[in-house]
């Protein structure tokens, strides 16, 4: 179907809305067919018109239906908190006796609205909702009710527009429950099984209360609608959901759930044997498994980095003892660990540095490179500018570079020194002093690694 059918008076009349007026699309006919009849919505005859509404539908012939015209009449007033406050932002709607809304506006700053409504029918009620929340758009009413009120109007005064005033008070409910710690794990609060938590800092948007000696904490005068409260204290905290009513006192029990504590630190072997991790002793993507083994533990897991903060690792962990365990074999040699971590409620982050034990020493890595220089100071390596056959120093090592100027060396892992010093090296027609110092840093888990070596040229 066209547009123009979905907007043409019949179809407004019978069915109310099309799909387009609720989600953007055709989605079919409402109690006819299409999505709209397969998810369940309902025809709303008149739905959102101003000046139309249904009077009369047939119960054995539903395809008769009667919709009658109508000026509308005019009603305003405030939306006002039991103190007398404004409550802006409040949705306000007006629907027919059949259910069917009509017309919705939002409060302004000081509470104000204004709505054209229907007449209703001989002994029904227009009904004003006010509402907050995510608005749905069939009803146009927010998800939350903050309270509705219902008066007739009739024929004669929603011809004439006649103005009604109708201040709304919303009237305030409470909030109270206990904070505590779910000692028997079913969920809820049991005064004889599970632990209070007297002391504990209760929030509900910008207010504040404490738990007393029991654990009891109580909200008054809560704005009647779907409110989230949340509990924290030393390594605790939980949140709870609750939908306040007009005049009533909702239960809410909170439960509190461990904070999670962060551990991290560098994981290596100590190849030097000195106790302590050093930069080129620190490894990459090593797993660490982190075992519940008493308290809340709860199992969990971690890798090490590479790049920025090589051989760190990083995990959030609940409060309780763990196993700490590494099982993994880089390069052909065969790295373990096992050890314990206690992890207290409410710590401080804790550092716990790895140190692997390893089934035999650390292989040497092939370290590869260029031996050049600038000669022609463009920045750019050419062709003509390598070092060729001159033999220098990596740590206590020897490396030679062959007549293309590159070179291989085996080096074990540590940060080791490099010297190039070669006096009289002929580079054309002329002769210079090459030389060059600096540092390589071989990782105990390279197993490779480039490392090309730009020397300096002085005649």
């Amino acid at each position: 179907y066209s547009e123009k059918f979905y907007n043409s008076s019949v179809y407004r009349a019978f069915f109310g809305y099309p799909g387009y007026d609720l989600f953007g699309q055709d989605m079919g006919i409402p109690g006819y067919q299409g999505q709209l009849y397969q998810y369940g919505y309902p025809p709303m005859p008149c739905w959102m018109q101003k000046h139309f509404r249904i009077v009369y539908v047939d119960p054995q012939k539903s395809s008769v239906r009667v919709a009658k015209f109508y000026k509308g009449a005019k009603v305003s007033g405030t939306i006002t908190g039991e103190d007398g406050a404004p409550i802006e932002g409040a949705t306000v709607t007006v629907l027919d006796d059949y259910g069917i809304p009509h017309d919705y506006t939002t409060t302004n700053a000081t509470g104000a609205y204004s709505l054209i409504a229907p007449f209703s029918l001989e002994g029904k009620n227009v009904t004003i909702m006010v509402t907050t929340g995510s608005l749905n758009p069939l009803y146009n009413t927010g998800s939350d009710v903050l309270t509705n009120i219902e008066f007739p109007i009739s024929y004669e005064h929603a011809m004439n527009s006649e103005q009604f005033t109708k201040n709304v008070i919303v009237k305030y409910g409470n909030v109270t429950g206990t904070v505590f710690i779910d000692k028997n794990g079913d969920g809820k609060y049991n005064a004889t099984e599970d632990e209070a938590k007297p002391g504990a800092a209760v929030t509900l948007g910008e207010r504040s209360a404490t738990a007393d000696e029991n654990g009891i904490y109580l909200f008054e005068k809560v704005m009647p609608g779907t409110h989230s409260i949340e509990a924290v204290m030393p390594g605790y905290s939980g949140t709870s959901e609750t939908t306040v009513i007009e005049e009533q006192t909702a239960a809410l029990d909170i439960l509190l759930n461990l904070l999670p504590v962060a551990v991290s630190g560098a994981v290596g072997y100590d190849y030097d044997e000195n106790g302590a991790l050093s930069e080129f002793e620190a490894m990459k993507d090593v797993q660490i498994t982190f075992s519940a083994a008493g308290g809340a533990a709860v199992n969990s897991t971690a890798t090490s980095k590479s790049g920025t903060g090589y051989g760190n690792y990083s995990a959030n962990l609940i409060p309780g003892t763990y196993g700490v365990a590494v099982n993994q074999t880089i390069n052909g040699v065969a790295y373990t660990y096992t050890g314990v971590l206690d992890v207290p409620v409410a710590s401080a982050p804790i550092t716990h540095t790895i140190l692997l034990l390893a089934s035999g020493a650390a292989p040497a890595a092939n370290l590869t490179g260029t031996v050049w220089c600038d000669f022609n100071n463009d920045t750019i390596k050419g062709a003509d500018e390598y070092i060729a056959n001159v033999t220098f120093g990596i740590g206590s090592a020897q490396a030679a570079a062959g007549s293309d100027g590159k070179y291989s060396a085996q080096v074990a892992p540590g940060n080791h020194f490099v010297s190039v010093d070669v006096a009289g090296y002929v580079h054309g027609n002329e002769t210079y002093h090459i030389t060059y110092s600096g540092y390589v840093l071989i990782r105990v888990d390279e197993k490779t690694k480039s490392f090309n070596i730009e020397a300096k040229a002085e005649q």
